[in-house]
């Protein structure tokens, strides 16, 4: 699942941030979709407002968006906006992701100095691979979805077996932290 969701961040991003804010965090001018029940209410009146838009004495709050986007769209997006973390949902974990970021970072480093091998590091990198898919399965979201697409969860499906990998988990992370203090 967390694969997938750079994808579905990007749709979301590109139809619904500019109203509902970057990330699904609303600024205001429209609700927060984070809050909106993982559930068959909450598909019901998303995808309502997904394809007929919303309209209040005249005047166009939201417009539809089905004949624009389609249904793949319309679900991707869903997906989505329901996967977002809870606030302060990362908070138990900064400590323990901030250590692990500057761990990746340290690896990074040498990897593109050329100073170790990725066999050298790779046990640690494991190690961190481990504990991220750990942290990631406790981040609860706001929706009350099952799996929340989290800095966490960004950070365990990049790292791999290559300077690329770590380099991206450590960005994902570094953003991550940026975010939740």
């Amino acid at each position: 699942m967390w694969a997938r969701s750079g994808a579905r961040r990007t749709r979301y991003n590109q139809n619904c941030a500019r109203c509902h804010g970057l990330e699904a965090v609303s600024g205001g001018l429209a609700p927060d979709l984070r809050y909106l029940e993982a559930n068959l209410d909450g598909d019901e009146w998303y995808i309502e407002r997904y394809r007929h838009g919303y309209t209040v004495n005249g005047v166009t709050k939201m417009p539809g968006y089905d004949e624009l986007l389609g249904q793949k769209a319309a679900w991707a997006i869903r997906t989505y906006v329901e996967t977002r973390p809870d606030d302060g949902a990362l908070d138990d974990f900064l400590d323990q992701l901030a250590t692990i970021r500057d761990g990746l970072k340290n690896i990074a480093e040498k990897l593109v100095a050329g100073t170790t091998a990725y066999a050298d590091i790779s046990a640690k990198v494991d190690t961190y691979k481990t504990v991220l898919r750990e942290v990631a399965n406790q981040v609860s979201t706001a929706s009350g979805a099952p799996a929340a697409d989290s800095a966490a969860s960004r950070a365990y499906t990049a790292l791999d077996a290559s300077a690329e990998g770590v380099a991206k988990a450590t960005e994902f992370l570094t953003v991550g932290l940026s975010v939740a203090q």
